[in-house]
Protein backbone atom coordinates (compact mmCIF):
# COMPACT_ATOMS: atom_id res chain seq x y z
CA UNK A 1 0.00 0.00 0.00
CA UNK A 2 2.90 2.40 1.07
CA UNK A 3 4.55 1.71 -2.26
CA UNK A 4 1.93 2.35 -4.58
CA UNK A 5 0.75 5.66 -2.23
CA UNK A 6 4.65 6.71 -3.18
CA UNK A 7 4.52 6.32 -6.64
CA UNK A 8 1.36 8.29 -6.84
CA UNK A 9 2.23 11.17 -4.24
CA UNK A 10 5.76 10.82 -5.68
CA UNK A 11 4.95 10.95 -8.86
CA UNK A 12 2.24 13.73 -8.63
CA UNK A 13 4.59 15.94 -6.51
CA UNK A 14 7.84 15.11 -8.85
CA UNK A 15 5.89 15.99 -11.99
CA UNK A 16 3.98 19.42 -11.13
CA UNK A 17 7.35 20.38 -9.23
CA UNK A 18 10.11 19.52 -11.89
CA UNK A 19 8.85 18.16 -14.89
CA UNK A 20 5.66 20.55 -15.57
CA UNK A 21 8.63 23.88 -15.45
CA UNK A 22 11.18 21.88 -17.40
CA UNK A 23 8.66 21.05 -20.54
CA UNK A 24 7.82 24.35 -20.44
CA UNK A 25 10.97 26.15 -20.31
CA UNK A 26 12.05 23.31 -23.01
CA UNK A 27 8.80 23.65 -24.88
CA UNK A 28 8.38 27.36 -25.17
CA UNK A 29 5.27 27.00 -24.03
CA UNK A 30 2.65 26.26 -21.13
CA UNK A 31 -0.21 25.31 -23.47
CA UNK A 32 2.30 22.80 -25.55
CA UNK A 33 3.17 21.56 -22.09
CA UNK A 34 -0.48 21.41 -20.94
CA UNK A 35 -1.18 19.03 -24.00
CA UNK A 36 1.47 16.62 -22.36
CA UNK A 37 0.18 16.75 -18.64
CA UNK A 38 -3.42 15.95 -20.29
CA UNK A 39 -1.47 12.43 -21.13
CA UNK A 40 0.47 12.17 -17.85
CA UNK A 41 -2.71 12.82 -15.28
CA UNK A 42 -4.84 10.08 -16.99
CA UNK A 43 -1.81 7.71 -15.64
CA UNK A 44 -1.57 9.83 -12.24
CA UNK A 45 -5.30 9.32 -11.72
CA UNK A 46 -4.79 5.15 -12.50
CA UNK A 47 -2.10 5.00 -10.07
CA UNK A 48 -4.20 7.16 -7.93
CA UNK A 49 -7.11 4.81 -7.85
CA UNK A 50 -4.94 2.09 -7.06
CA UNK A 51 -3.19 3.61 -4.35
CA UNK A 52 -6.63 5.31 -2.87
CA UNK A 53 -7.69 1.47 -2.99
CA UNK A 54 -5.26 -0.04 -0.93
CA UNK A 55 -5.59 2.79 1.57
CA UNK A 56 -9.19 1.52 1.88
CA UNK A 57 -8.35 -2.05 2.03
CA UNK A 58 -5.55 -0.98 4.80
CA UNK A 59 -7.91 0.93 6.65
CA UNK A 60 -10.24 -1.81 7.23
CA UNK A 61 -8.00 -4.47 8.02
CA UNK A 62 -6.12 -2.65 10.91
CA UNK A 63 -9.38 -0.60 11.95
CA UNK A 64 -9.16 -3.48 15.47
CA UNK A 65 -5.64 -2.29 15.95
CA UNK A 66 -5.71 1.57 16.10
CA UNK A 67 -7.15 3.89 18.65
CA UNK A 68 -10.32 5.68 17.61
CA UNK A 69 -9.30 8.74 17.35
CA UNK A 70 -6.14 8.18 14.94
CA UNK A 71 -8.74 5.41 12.59
CA UNK A 72 -11.23 8.61 12.76
CA UNK A 73 -8.54 11.06 11.24
CA UNK A 74 -7.43 8.24 8.67
CA UNK A 75 -10.70 7.71 7.69
CA UNK A 76 -11.78 10.97 7.03
CA UNK A 77 -7.99 11.52 4.89
CA UNK A 78 -8.83 8.59 3.05
CA UNK A 79 -12.57 9.85 2.38
CA UNK A 80 -11.22 13.39 1.30
CA UNK A 81 -8.45 12.10 -1.22
CA UNK A 82 -11.05 9.81 -2.55
CA UNK A 83 -13.90 12.19 -2.88
CA UNK A 84 -11.24 14.44 -4.65
CA UNK A 85 -10.06 12.04 -6.79
CA UNK A 86 -13.33 10.68 -8.17
CA UNK A 87 -13.99 14.78 -8.39
CA UNK A 88 -10.19 15.05 -10.45
CA UNK A 89 -11.35 11.89 -12.47
CA UNK A 90 -14.85 13.03 -13.76
CA UNK A 91 -13.51 16.70 -14.45
CA UNK A 92 -10.74 15.41 -16.86
CA UNK A 93 -12.82 14.55 -19.66
CA UNK A 94 -14.73 17.93 -19.59
CA UNK A 95 -11.47 19.60 -19.68
CA UNK A 96 -10.45 17.07 -23.11
CA UNK A 97 -13.50 18.11 -24.38
CA UNK A 98 -11.78 21.53 -24.67
CA UNK A 99 -9.03 20.69 -26.20
CA UNK A 100 -8.12 20.02 -29.60
CA UNK A 101 -4.76 18.48 -29.25
CA UNK A 102 -3.96 17.75 -33.27
CA UNK A 103 -4.27 21.30 -33.95
CA UNK A 104 -2.92 22.43 -30.05
CA UNK A 105 -6.23 24.51 -29.61
CA UNK A 106 -8.18 25.31 -26.78
CA UNK A 107 -11.41 25.46 -28.11
CA UNK A 108 -13.15 27.57 -25.37
CA UNK A 109 -10.12 29.13 -23.29
CA UNK A 110 -12.65 31.11 -20.85
CA UNK A 111 -14.53 27.88 -19.95
CA UNK A 112 -11.54 25.48 -19.91
CA UNK A 113 -9.28 27.99 -17.51
CA UNK A 114 -12.33 27.97 -15.53
CA UNK A 115 -12.69 24.20 -14.83
CA UNK A 116 -9.05 23.93 -14.90
CA UNK A 117 -8.84 26.33 -11.58
CA UNK A 118 -11.18 23.79 -9.59
CA UNK A 119 -9.25 20.96 -11.00
CA UNK A 120 -5.52 22.77 -9.74
CA UNK A 121 -7.05 23.57 -6.42
CA UNK A 122 -8.97 20.26 -5.80
CA UNK A 123 -5.10 18.62 -7.09
CA UNK A 124 -3.91 21.01 -4.54
CA UNK A 125 -5.96 19.89 -1.50
CA UNK A 126 -6.04 16.43 -2.56
CA UNK A 127 -2.19 16.65 -2.16
CA UNK A 128 -2.24 18.38 1.18
CA UNK A 129 -4.19 15.54 2.56
CA UNK A 130 -2.21 13.32 1.63
CA UNK A 131 0.91 14.29 2.78
CA UNK A 132 -1.21 14.76 6.24
CA UNK A 133 -2.81 11.21 5.74
CA UNK A 134 1.31 9.65 5.42
CA UNK A 135 1.82 11.57 8.66
CA UNK A 136 -0.77 10.34 10.30
CA UNK A 137 0.01 6.62 9.08
CA UNK A 138 3.43 7.01 9.60
CA UNK A 139 2.56 8.41 13.39
CA UNK A 140 0.36 5.65 13.77
CA UNK A 141 2.73 2.98 12.78
CA UNK A 142 5.39 4.01 14.72
CA UNK A 143 3.25 4.06 17.76
CA UNK A 144 2.04 0.70 17.46
CA UNK A 145 5.22 -0.96 16.51
CA UNK A 146 6.68 -3.79 18.76
CA UNK A 147 9.64 -2.64 20.83
CA UNK A 148 12.52 -4.42 19.84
Amino acid sequence: MIGAFAVWLGGFTFYTAVVVPIGTDVLGSSRTQGFITQQVTNTLNLFGGIAIFLMVVELLQTAPKRGRRIHRLLAASVVVIGLLWAMLVGIHPLLDALLEPEHGNVMDEVRFYEIHRIYLWSSTIQWLVSWAWLTLILYDWTRTRPAS
